[in-house]
């Protein structure tokens, strides 16, 4: 898999397609007398530097807007590209004069490399068969000789999401703005949803919204004896757990089984953290008849609350007053991840 701290938040980029990685320009008027590129001085007064990895290709790119030799005849050119200070390219800079006059054109050339992991620097010389070559640019209406770094995006490349943002089980620890994945709770209740997730320079935030635990019990009868809210210890509810994979909104809603109560009894199901420190009521229903009451009973509306990546949830049975009732069915709930 690709290294995910790295996805970057641009525009797609195809297999093949180039990604600037370094650049510099110049506006000068250089000039070369030596006919070997040892004894030749660089073209640009700053090194273009690019970190590699040792195994993804990258292109050296340099244009000037004027490029002349002359005026001895005959006289070429050739432009060396030289690497950490030593030459590694060379290629004929096509320039040609007569005798009489300069032999004048634009210069462009780019070699395909792939360098070592690491640092490099990259610069550009020319040299002259016999009499000057000159590279102009930034003179009046030219644009500036420039040297240009590009890195190809190859498939799993990871510089650049150029295929569907990877599905992860969590969120990559470093991040960059714009970033995309896709996540996948992995948690117990978990249904395999995925919901698409972008950093924001802060924090991950989702992109739209998705269930990520759903949890249904068969009949499992509880006795429910105690008015505090407290972890029960039997039915269903030991299992059905939640903790969040990042601090945002959720929607949690839950729907129960048959249940039966005394008279003026009521009951409470909660949602909260398991250190205590924060509960949402989600449902409630009290008995006014005198008799035991069966009924069955639900969320009216989902509840949305802020959790707390660094707490666990779980669901919690209260009763208004100590007294004896019965949860026969937990029913179903589930917790869902929407867009702040």
């Amino acid at each position: 898999m690709a290294n995910l701290s790295a996805f970057g938040g641009a525009q797609p980029i195809t297999p093949g397609g180039e990604v600037e990685v370094g650049y510099v320009a110049q506006a000068n008027n250089y000039t070369s007398t030596a006919t070997t590129p040892g004894a030749a001085a660089n073209i640009f007064t700053t090194d273009l530097t690019i970190v590699a990895d040792g195994v993804t290709p990258y292109t050296i790119e340099f244009y000037s807007p004027e490029y002349h030799v002359g005026p001895n005849a005959p006289a070429y050119s050739y432009l060396y590209l030289y690497q950490d200070g030593s030459l590694l390219y060379q290629s004929n800079a096509a320039a040609y004069a007569d005798g009489t006059y300069n032999a004048f054109t634009n210069a462009y050339q780019k070699w395909r490399i792939v360098p070592t992991a690491g640092t490099h620097t990259y610069n550009v010389r020319a040299t002259a068969s016999a009499g000057t070559v000159n590279v102009s640019g930034g003179v009046t209406n030219y644009p500036p000789n420039y040297l240009r770094a590009c890195k190809i995006v190859q498939q799993n490349d990871g510089l650049k999401p150029f295929w569907t943002p990877p599905i992860v089980t969590q969120l990559p620890s470093n991040p960059e703005n714009g970033d995309v994945v896709h996540y996948r709770h992995s948690a117990a209740g978990n249904i395999g949803a995925v919901l698409p997730m972008q950093y924001d320079g802060t924090k991950w935030l989702p992109l739209g919204q998705a269930t990520l635990c759903r949890w249904s019990s068969g009949s499992n009868r509880m006795t429910l004896t105690t008015s505090s809210i407290v972890q029960q210890t039997g039915g269903d509810y030991n299992s059905l757990t939640f903790t969040p994979p990042w601090d945002g909104w959720y929607e949690i809603s839950q729907r129960s089984g048959m249940i039966e109560l005394n008279t003026g009894i009521g009951i409470y199901i909660h949602f909260g953290a398991t250190d205590g420190s924060q509960y949402i009521q989600l449902n409630y229903c009290q008995d006014f008849n005198g008799y035991y009451y069966h009924t069955r009973f639900s969320t009216p509306n989902p509840m949305t609350a802020y959790l707390y990546a660094s707490k666990s949830y779980r669901f919690y049975v209260q009763l208004s007053y100590p007294n004896t009732a019965y949860l026969n069915t937990f029913g179903n709930a589930y917790v869902k991840a929407v867009s702040a």
